[in-house]
């Protein structure tokens, strides 16, 4: 389950372009283990963003006792830079499909629009 911020991001190059956050909302549901976290400047302009999430199954073992396993989690991180762009990485691990434990995936910075960031 993907419950936490990763300390290597923001990638080692954007670090000086970043616009720091001064005012951090923070959202939770707890029926689907999902947070979210949008980050402002002292003039209110969005700059931060951060959700994750995760998805469980029903399942039953060998003894037909049913348990609940995580089935998908995903975690979006997003920054603006002082260019008005904005960075976006996104980390997934998906165990639908037989239920074993899938190798976490961590996509590569991407510059996205603002509109691409769920704010």
């Amino acid at each position: 389950m993907l419950t936490t911020i990763s300390p290597d991001l923001p990638p080692q190059h954007y670090r000086t372009q970043i616009i720091p956050a001064v005012r951090l909302e923070r959202f939770d549901e707890p029926s689907v283990q999902a947070t979210k976290i949008k980050g402002y400047t002292a003039d209110n302009q969005a700059c931060f963003y951060f959700h994750t999430y995760t998805l469980f199954e029903e399942r039953f073992d060998c003894n037909d006792e049913a348990y609940r396993l995580a089935a998908y989690s995903e975690q979006i991180i997003a920054w603006r830079l002082t260019s008005g762009k904005w960075i976006r990485q996104k980390r997934q691990e998906n165990r639908a499909r037989n239920g074993c434990r899938s190798k976490p995936t961590m996509s590569a910075p991407e510059e996205v629009k603002e509109t691409d960031i769920a704010c």
